[in-house]
């Protein structure tokens, strides 16, 4: 860094301890909020409000069959939803694991950007099974693309240290 920069801040955690569940439980609700909104609004928009996480409960708990005949199942929804962000949190927290390692040591500036990759993969993969179910796939994907963007955005802005050290060590 030459003396002309700013310094750069360590981290925008909160001080003291750092704990991780905490940071990763913001980064992930926010990831899946995001995705969460890309739903709502295309639901909306095509008049069946729902009807997302509504074929994606069902079809986690009864399959592909059942799911698709579903345009709105709230217990179906709710539970969903309750993987849908228990997922995103443990991506969260793990990411604030990742982002800490490359504070930690540069050599490890590849890895949030491996995370996020598999993350992205898992999701579309996963909305592959969607379209057996008959949704539309083009939102679901969207949804991954915003939520992995939003939970990037969030823990490069906790971890502005670790993002320059994955800008330097990636080339820009």
């Amino acid at each position: 860094m030459s003396s002309s920069e700013p310094p750069v801040p360590s981290s925008n955690e909160p001080t003291g301890a750092r704990p991780v569940l905490p940071s990763g439980i913001e980064a992930g609700l926010l990831g899946g909020a995001a995705v969460a909104g890309i739903f709502l609004a295309r639901d909306l928009l095509a008049g069946v409000p729902m009807q997302t996480p509504s074929v994606l409960g069902t079809l986690m708990l009864q399959g592909p069959e059942a799911a698709r005949t579903v345009t709105s199942a709230p217990g179906a929804a709710i539970a969903y939803n309750a993987v849908h962000f228990a997922v995103w949190v443990l991506a969260g927290t793990y990411g604030i694991l990742l982002m800490r390692q490359v504070e930690a040591s540069a050599s490890n500036w590849y890895r949030p950007w491996v995370a996020a990759c598999l993350l992205t993969v898992g999701c579309v993969l996963a909305s592959a099974r969607a379209s057996a179910a008959g949704l539309p796939q083009m939102h679901l994907w969207l949804g991954t693309l915003v939520g992995v963007a939003v939970m990037g955005w969030f823990l490069g802005w906790r971890h502005p240290r670790a993002m320059r050290r994955i800008r330097q060590m990636g080339g820009e």
